[in-house]
């Protein structure tokens, strides 16, 4: 009775040995039965001592079959870990390592060197054929010298020489000839014009408009004739025109920039036609109103019916061209100066 229970105190020993040598049990391995060591067997203490490690030993080879293909990895501080980190965590790890932008020099590739290399020409090129041809001096080109010094002169001779000949054909809105304005008619009406400008507006004494003033131009888009009129009357009067768009309301939207500019330039008459001088808006009075921010103007038709015949003894001044300013022209709100 003391033999058995030496030999299962004994063996229980050995157990507990093999177990400290093994590589640690997983938790329900961990609490297998203990061995009996209160019964009687008929196994002998060698087959006890067997059965027992050969149960350790398998259990060793189920732990070794289970970690048997770990394999060792670094993370990306160089600290060890076993291979039942997810692969999507290593390649995390490995991109983090990577640099996130390219390198500089990838971005500025310099193409110098090719852009040196001679160029092969193309063998399916066409290739020139016959003799060489060498520039030759021609005649010289017959210069016409008495050309009008002005665009005053040049309206005073077009005007006598051909006074038939159209000057300006006017179109409308089917694209058909509607007036055709003759360089005698323009002529003729831009003289009358300038006498009126010169003598018809306020007193002998004291003239509203003398030589070197600004009239402003107020005509419609679709009546160049006046307007062609008007401005070869202002030119023959020694007056600077300034053409403006026609003003829609009392308070219009660029109202007050043009008021700017008619200020700046001491504009105090305003030429237009019947028809746009009917078309402005109008007081309870009937007269044209001051439009927001313009100064006082003289609203003047250059109709030929509301015109004075000038003198068969009067005749304009026609100068040559020189750095005079002749007309300034409103382009984005910008003054533009043009000379003779």
């Amino acid at each position: 009775m003391s033999i058995k229970i030496n030999m299962g105190v004994s063996l229980m020993c050995t157990s507990i040995v093999l177990s400290s040598e093994c590589v640690p049990l997983s938790p329900t391995e961990n609490h297998s039965a203990p061995p009996d060591v209160t019964g009687y067997s008929s196994d002998s203490p060698h087959s006890h001592t067997e059965r027992h490690h050969m149960s350790n030993m398998g259990t060793i080879a189920r732990n070794t079959q289970k970690y048997g293909n770990a394999e060792r990895m670094e993370t990306g501080d160089g600290v060890p870990v076993s291979s039942r980190v997810s692969a999507k965590i290593q390649q995390l790890v490995n991109t983090l390592k990577q640099p996130r932008r390219p390198p500089l020099r990838e971005f500025f590739v310099d193409d110098f060197d090719e852009l040196l290399e001679v160029q092969q020409p193309d063998p399916n090129q066409p290739r020139p054929e016959g003799a060489e041809m060498l520039p030759v001096r021609g005649e010289a080109l017959g210069v016409v010298t008495n050309w009008p010094p002005s665009l005053e002169a040049a309206l005073q001779r077009w005007g006598t020489i051909s006074p038939k000949a159209p000057c300006l054909t006017s179109l409308d809105t089917a694209g058909k000839p509607l007036y055709v304005l003759t360089y005698g008619k323009l002529w003729s009406r831009s003289i009358k014009l300038a006498y009126n400008i010169l003598h018809k507006l306020g007193s002998k004494l004291e003239p509203m408009v003398r030589p070197g003033d600004r009239v402003a131009l107020v005509f419609p888009n679709n009546d160049p004739v006046a307007f062609m009129v008007a401005f070869y009357g202002c030119l023959l009067a020694e007056v600077v025109p300034v053409p403006i768009e026609v003003p829609l309301s009392r308070k219009d939207a660029g109202s007050q920039q043009i008021g700017f500019l008619l200020g700046s330039c001491g504009v105090t008459v305003a030429l237009t036609s019947d028809a746009c001088h009917k078309g402005l808006p109008k007081s309870a009075t009937g007269e044209i109103p001051q439009f927001k921010g313009w100064p006082k103007l003289l609203w003047f038709v250059t109709e030929s019916k509301h015109l004075s015949k000038p003198p068969r003894d009067w005749f304009p001044h026609i100068k040559d061209a020189n750095n005079d300013t002749a007309y300034i022209e409103v382009n984005c709100a910008l003054f533009i100066l043009v000379d003779t």
